[in-house]
């Protein structure tokens, strides 16, 4: 399941009415469900606590921890774990999936990273939801027509996918790229000139695909920075209609 461009919560819960397996069945399915949760697993505790799922991964660098490390968790179905498999070979590290001397350095900046999560996820959405209205705001006043793609209720509130009337994301990047950089796309598929699936999936025309821009932005972000900018970003867009 890859939302990646929208980061819509409920990608992390059900994704039935989308037309994709629902997660909350699972245990009814005989096959195995693996969500890489590299985006979310910070962003949405209670969520992932309920989550039904065979195997879950996340990175490390996600959550602000060191690049480089990772974990794969395996749930238990009726006392057997999943038939997981190693690629590679040689020691017998991490029960043999994963040979190869464990780096420790990396393993426990992960722990600290995990551990400040789970402190802080909730002040974290507070700011991001103070960010994202500030940003909607400046959109509001800015003169722009502009659409939310999908529903903003069911959305991370660190991430925005948004559309300018009129503007070409690829012509917004190219143009405001001094002041800050945007994405048309997740980083999964930055290598591929096709249309987004997700927003193909969600019945959007081309020209409004084309249209289409990804707004993030994080923990510690400058708010006063962020907003000099975004309006930088919102007057080159004017010229750009």
């Amino acid at each position: 399941m890859n939302y990646k461009e929208m980061e819509i919560k409920r990608s992390y819960i059900s994704c039935g009415e989308d037309g994709i397996a629902d997660a909350l069945i699972v245990p009814a399915l005989k096959c195995t469900m693996h969500y890489c949760r590299s985006v979310g697993y910070w962003k949405l505790v209670e969520e992932l606590q309920s989550l039904h799922y065979d195997m879950l991964s996340f990175s490390s660098h996600k959550l602000y921890g060191p690049q480089g490390v990772g974990a794969l968790l395996l749930r238990r179905r009726n006392y057997t774990l999943p038939p997981v498999k190693p690629i590679i070979f040689g020691g017998q590290q991490e029960h043999g999936i994963s040979p190869g001397t464990v780096p420790v350095a990396l393993v426990a900046g992960f722990g600290k990273a995990c551990e400040l999560a789970l402190s802080e996820y909730k002040k974290d959405e507070c700011d991001n939801l103070k960010v994202r209205d500030m940003v909607i705001d400046m959109l509001n006043h800015s003169g722009l027509q502009y659409k939310i793609n999908g529903e903003i209720e069911n959305c991370i509130p660190s991430t925005l996918n948004m559309r300018l009337e009129g503007v070409s994301s690829e012509a917004l990047m190219l143009s405001s790229k001094e002041y800050c950089s945007i994405s048309n796309g997740s980083a999964c598929t930055s290598n591929s000139y096709a249309p987004s699936y997700v927003l193909v999936a969600m019945g959007m025309s081309e020209d409004a695909i084309d249209q289409s821009i990804r707004l993030s932005w994080g923990r510690n972000v400058d708010v006063e920075d962020l907003r000099n900018n975004f309006e930088k970003l919102l007057e080159v867009a004017k010229e750009l209609v």
